[in-house]
């Protein structure tokens, strides 16, 4: 059977135009079922939108960006939580995607580890130093005079005198 090209335009317009409203439904059962989201699901996905970083720019997280990637990544969110999804799934979805950079806060785990223990070690050790030295500060003994006082008649003292006068009166020549 051989078709004129009136006909044979209009079945391809006719099968362009049901593509186009299968997208369309598809796309509105997704947006239907972001927008069905319980109300822990939706603190879910506010509290995962403050997690990720806008890829736009990679400024600002995507809970305070505007921009059309950051409202896609809200869409997406929404999506995956309707889905099912938990929020490590859709957290390791975005890192597959885009990398650890997508992330506001790197994860706990290798040199980010360490990264996070610093601060305490390093308040732990100045806390020990400044006990050690407060310790050793009250300890510290009370300051001895320059000189012991010696007594006025002592065979010591009037020895020195001797000698201090005959050193003095070579001077005086």
């Amino acid at each position: 059977m051989k078709l004129g090209r009136g006909t044979a335009a209009l079945c391809l317009a006719f099968v362009v135009l049901t593509l186009v409203a299968t997208v369309g439904v598809n796309e509105g059962w997704a947006a239907d079922q972001a927008g069905s989201l319980t109300p822990a699901q939706e603190a879910l996905a506010v509290k995962l939108e403050g997690e990720l970083i806008a890829p736009c720019c990679w400024v600002q997280t995507v809970d305070l960006h505007q921009s059309e990637a950051a409202d896609q990544i809200k869409a997406q969110i929404r999506m995956m939580l309707a889905q099912g999804k938990g929020e490590d799934e859709v957290l390791d979805a975005f890192v597959a995607q885009y990398g650890e950079k997508i992330l506001a806060s790197p994860r706990v785990r290798g040199f980010n580890a360490v990264v996070y223990g610093l601060p305490l070690v390093a308040f732990f050790v100045a806390a020990g130093v400044v006990a050690v030295l407060v310790v050793r500060w009250r300890r510290r003994p009370e300051p001895v005079a320059a000189t012991a006082p010696v007594a006025p008649d002592s065979p010591a003292d009037e020895a020195l005198r001797a000698r201090l006068d005959d050193e003095l009166s070579r001077f005086d020549t």
